[in-house]
């Protein structure tokens, strides 16, 4: 960033600076507020429009939509009001918290914060220029980028306050450890101290958080059973002796993924039997991952500060919450688990200790299969690396990395085809796996996918080069700091970001919002940790300033404070748009889905359901609705009821012939029976089965089987 001009003229051009800033901030305002799609991706369209009502507003709705006209009065003076609390309040952190004179700090700050609102008349430029052809062609791009934006220039804003905090030089603070040291090692031991604290800190408040929006989506009737709550199941079916398997169809679990890392929760589960657990686990594992952050960002950048820095951008990492908590409210998945796994072979490979390195892989691959592709690609990384390495330096040590790269790529890549094309298959009756469908443009067949992706280019350039793609590309990258500097370690990352690019389930809504970028979050903080070593231009440049007494030139420590500083800040103004949790506008827009008092307080429906669980024993073989199939996977067996024509019913729009309950929950989001009329068995079979008489004010509907009838002796007269 360039300094502040230190010349007769400074009055001027930062009067022009705050005037830039003004600008820049009115004309989002005034586009968010007078365009409702621009609105609708930042908040729900029931608190913009009560916003821009009370901003006074010329509304008028006609056969085309509403039109806003906002006064130009209102919007200068929120844009100038803006501009003043960021500047202010910037100054007002960096003077005390760095000890530097209010006014000394200002004209730097607004110096500097006038150039992070060029992203804002960038984007504010081409709305212009879009709005003026015909067709507005660019109109689905900005609107997708729009969020973006407005975070990179709200994470400039931040980070030049909270840099401007850090001290001049590297002494460090008093601490805890009561050994007698030298000064240096003793301020080192008490940056470290603090750094671990605070990581430690971050990672308990994260596993609150998410916990308590898991637990509370749970006692809210809001967590699916598919893709959720069926691990759960797994589980209770393997302690029960009833096979690796949930009841949503028959056969095996791994007849759809080779995915067995939830059996190790086994131990666990014995003492606490309850899906409960599995949320805990789940969202502790997401917070351990932060721990071989820390050790990546330390060994790289030697800062403990910068280090507890990327912890906190780890935590603070939008698509890493959404391994948790994903769009459609599934919580709990095996690949979470794998995520802190992955990190800790990265850093052993880092470190070269490659049996370490072998049994964290070993440990990740067993989540998914997804993640042979990852350490296939990291197994390629390796060996290049070393073979680079040791043309130069013939080490043993790189000629080993070369030798453990390419066994591990190959080993890697055999495994991916063999659990494709064998385990998977042979155990859910030789069909193609079900995944194959994601890439349906490419083929029919997993081999057909592969060649088609890398014979036909011109289909490939289709569909990858496309706004879904850049969407995706900015989600995974910028609330990390584009770490573009450790580029051979992003390329790492390629494969998996082709595969994400290409897969039809991400493409209405691109993003990472699901869970199926699980693999790719540790090598993108890989790679953000790797970005972190000093430049060696750096490194000599303040050599030579050191040795002249100039003060121009940052120290190498610094700067990678700085650096690290910049992800966290990327990181929280994303999660501002994007999160789901208590830091982000979803939680707290009450027109939004995902508003807290809807989601994770219970409300009569959930009540009302203890009612229901009165009257169904449990030796019963119970078919009911997603949302409340999870609470019944503890009985005989737990059925789906829904259209999908399933094994268990002979692919038949019907419920297994085994059923004794059906349970329909007639208040979830999905639900499509309101009424008993509504009902398929009431239509068709009606003296099959019979409402149980219970009053749940609506929200359920509970039918018994009727017994049959056994056949009456002959002779018998008929009553």
């Amino acid at each position: 960033m360039p300094p502040v001009p230190e010349t007769p003229n400074l009055l001027p051009r930062l009067l022009v600076s705050g005037a830039f800033q003004m600008l820049a901030i009115g004309l989002l305002l005034l586009f968010i507020g007078e365009n409702e799609l621009v609105a609708g991706v930042i908040c729900s369209h029931a608190t913009w429009e009560s916003l821009v009502r009370r901003l006074g507003a010329e509304i008028q709705i006609g056969p085309s939509g509403m039109s806003v006209a906002l006064p130009l009065s209102v919007v200068a003076a929120l844009a100038a009001l803006a501009t003043v609390i960021i500047n202010g309040a910037g100054a007002g952190l960096a003077s005390v918290l760095g000890r530097r004179s209010w006014l000394v700090v200002l004209p730097r700050l607004l110096w500097r914060n006038a150039l992070w609102a060029i992203p804002l008349v960038v984007w504010s430029l081409l709305w212009i220029v879009n709005l003026s052809q015909p067709g507005m062609p660019c109109t689905l791009l900005l609107i997708r980028t729009v969020q973006m934006t407005c975070a990179v220039s709200l994470a400039g804003w931040l980070w030049e306050a909270l840099r401007l905090t850090f001290p001049d030089s590297s002494a460090g603070s008093a601490g805890p450890p009561g050994s007698i040291q030298a000064p240096a090692e003793q301020a080192a031991a008490a940056e470290l101290w603090w750094a671990r604290l605070s990581t430690g800190l971050a990672m308990l408040l994260f596993v609150l958080v998410l916990v308590s929006m898991n637990f509370g989506l749970w006692f809210n009737l809001q967590i699916p059973h598919g893709d959720s709550s069926m691990y759960e199941e797994h589980l209770w079916n393997v302690l029960h002796g009833k096979g690796f398997r949930s009841y949503l169809d028959q056969g095996l679990f791994l007849g759809e993924h080779v995915q067995v890392i939830h059996l190790l929760l086994l131990p666990l589960y014995c003492l606490w039997p309850s899906h409960l657990l599995l949320e805990l686990c789940g969202s502790l594992a997401l917070a351990l991952g932060a721990i071989p952050v820390f050790q990546l960002a330390r060994r790289f950048g030697g800062s403990p500060q910068a280090a507890a820095l990327m912890a906190m951008a780890f935590l603070l990492y939008f698509p890493l919450q959404f391994l948790d908590i994903s769009i459609d409210l599934k919580t709990f998945r095996p690949t979470a688990l794998a995520v802190p796994l992955l990190l800790a072979a990265l850093l052993c490979a880092e470190r070269r200790q490659w049996l370490w390195t072998t049994f964290w892989s070993l440990l990740a691959l067993s989540s998914q299969e997804d993640f042979a592709v990852a350490l296939a690609s990291l197994g390629l990384w390796l060996a290049v690396t070393g073979a680079w390495e040791f043309r130069r330096s013939k080490s043993v040590a790189d000629r080993t990395q070369m030798i453990y790269g390419a066994g591990m790529c190959l080993c890697a890549g055999i495994y991916v085809v063999v659990a494709v094309k064998l385990v998977i298959p042979w155990f859910h009756g030789g069909a193609t796996v079900h995944y194959a469908s994601y890439f349906q443009d490419f083929g029919k067949t997993p081999v057909e996918i592969v060649l088609n992706i890398l014979t036909r280019p011109g289909l490939l350039a289709a569909r990858l080069f496309t706004t879904g793609t850049l969407v995706l590309l900015l989600d995974l990258l910028v609330p990390v700091g584009v770490p573009w500097r450790a580029w051979s370690r992003l390329l790492v990352a390629l494969p998996l970001f082709i595969l994400l690019a290409l897969n039809e389930l991400t493409k209405d809504y691109p993003g990472p919002f699901h869970h199926f970028h699980a693999a790719i979050v540790p090598l993108i903080f890989w790679a953000g940790c790797a970005a972190l070593a000093p430049r060696p231009r750096s490194q000599a440049a303040a050599t030579a300033a050191s040795a002249s007494t100039a003060v121009s030139v940052l120290s190498p420590t610094r700067q990678v404070k700085e650096q690290a500083l910049w992800a966290v800040c990327c990181a929280a103004t994303t999660g501002l748009f994007f999160s789901l949790t208590p830091l982000g506008i979803p939680f707290w827009d009450a027109g939004s889905p995902f508003y807290w008092q809807r989601l994770y307080v219970p409300g009569e429906r959930a009540r009302e359901f203890a009612k229901v669980l009165q009257v169904i024993p449990l030796t019963a073989r119970v078919a009911s609705t997603d949302f409340v199939h999870p609470r019944f996977t503890h009985f005989e067996r737990s059925y789906d009821y829904s259209h999908y024509l399933r094994k268990v019913a002979d692919y038949e729009d019907r419920v297994p012939a085994d059923t004794d309950y059906i349970v329909i929950d007639t208040g979830h989001r999905y639900s499509e029976i309101h009424r008993l009329e509504e009902m398929r068995e009431y239509r068709q079979q009606p003296d099959q089965w019979e409402q149980v008489p219970i009053d749940t004010k609506g929200y359920y509907i509970v039918l018994k089987r009727v017994p049959a009838k056994s056949p009456m002796p002959e002779g018998t007269a008929q009553p």
